[in-house]
């Protein structure tokens, strides 16, 4: 018995090709699904949350997630992270989320894209002989807003890599702030009310490339 055709074309050719490209279609959806989407961890000591603790939520975190830390004092503990780009953490105001490092607490933290926001980030008793300090290196776009740092004798150090920044409404008390800023490749860096032990923090470059605020 003859085959069907359309146009010369027979119904079973026509059929296949319509399978085929269905099972295409089915496949890009499968693979256009699997991109992760930007997460909202939260932590919470009271076990409101995610996590109890930041530590877990750092390691846990992904591409372009936002960590919220809820009211309350946390410990800070040691730690070198590379984290994962386009990260957010967010306390609930420096009067409310408490970060409490111990004695020679050192953090250091690289990361592509980072923001600090919204905490009171504090060494608990400093000791001279081993000053903490919190590094961060290799931050291409860096902000850090309305945060208080308290008592880090070794400094607040933003370290080489470290390009495009946004540093405002910053409190620093006894403790060191220092850039070491990639200027051949920087593009814009903001301080804006900012201040040390209540003095305005003020930052000069002779740069003609960048646009400074």
């Amino acid at each position: 018995m003859n085959a069907k055709t359309v146009n010369g074309i027979s119904i079973q050719i026509l059929l296949a090709i319509a399978i085929t490209i269905m099972a295409a279609g089915a496949l890009f959806l499968v693979f256009s699904s699997g991109d992760a989407e930007a997460r909202v961890l939260v932590v919470d000591n009271q076990g409101g949350g995610n996590f109890t603790n930041i530590g877990s939520a750092l390691l846990s975190s992904e591409e372009g997630d936002t960590i919220i830390v809820r009211e309350g004092n946390y410990s800070l503990e040691p730690f070198s992270y590379a984290l994962k780009d386009n990260l957010t953490l967010q306390g609930a105001g420096r009067e409310k989320t408490c970060l409490v490092a111990t004695p020679m607490t050192s953090v250091v933290i690289s990361n592509s894209s980072l923001t600090i926001t919204g905490f009171n980030i504090s060494q608990g008793k400093p000791d001279p002989s081993h000053p903490g300090e919190i590094n961060i290196f290799d931050c291409s776009n860096l902000t850090l807003s309305n945060n208080t740092f308290y008592n880090f004798s070794g400094g607040v150090k933003i370290r080489s890599g470290t390009r495009d920044l946004t540093i405002t409404n910053n409190q620093f008390i006894n403790t060191i702030f220092f850039m070491d800023v990639d200027t051949e490749n920087a593009s814009t860096i903001r301080l804006e009310n900012d201040t040390i032990d209540g003095r305005p923090l003020h930052y000069f470059i002779d740069k003609s490339n960048l646009n400074f605020t």
